[in-house]
């Protein structure tokens, strides 16, 4: 049996994110899900890539091709996970292209409204950032989304509130000279 012709590509990382994946190597060797073999630490300090492009293409291009597909990837399994784009309601052909799009043209337009909001903030410009969650914001952003679409019942729960709402808008007594205070 024949493998596909290609080219292995291997990258030394750093000594953390060795680290790291040797921690993860022997964490899934305690749960039972793997065996953490001296060969799997090993190749833990690296990165590998397989690729079936042409030697001709050299291995720090391959790798940036790869980082880039990576992110695509990451984008799809988030609208995958948060707008569940993984399952398909619709039998109807043209039905289930038009829900299809409408879900990618939503994860779009949140992953723009998040890489607009970094403008705002842009990475590191808060302590707090070097925490950010990208997976978090996309979820917070099509709760917004979603609750801007379905204004009805947002407007419904605020006509049953109301009282309580301007209850809490009206503005503070004055203290004009012609009111007089009683008790």
């Amino acid at each position: 049996m024949g493998g596909s012709p290609g080219q292995l590509i291997a990258l030394r990382q750093s000594a953390e994110a060795t680290r790291r994946a040797q921690q993860r190597l022997r964490r899934r060797a305690q749960q039972g899900q793997s065996t953490a073999s001296a060969e799997a630490l090993e190749f833990a300090a690296y990165f590998l890539v397989w690729t079936t492009l042409s030697a001709a293409f050299p291995a720090a291009a391959i790798l940036d091709l790869y980082r880039l597909r990576w992110q695509i990837e990451l984008v799809f399994k988030r609208m995958k996970s948060i707008l569940g784009l993984g399952h398909l309601p619709k039998k109807d052909p043209l039905s289930a292209k038009a829900w299809l799009e409408g879900k990618l043209f939503t994860g779009l337009l949140i992953e723009r409204m998040v890489r607009s909001a970094e403008n705002i903030f842009p990475p590191g410009a808060m302590p707090w950032q070097a925490r950010r969650s990208r997976w978090r914001e996309v979820e917070f952003m099509y709760r917004q989304v979603g609750a801007a679409l379905l204004l009805p019942q947002s407007l419904a729960t605020v006509l049953r509130q109301w009282r309580a709402i301007t209850r809490g808008l009206a503005e503070p007594p004055r203290g004009d000279a012609d009111t007089v205070r009683l008790g």
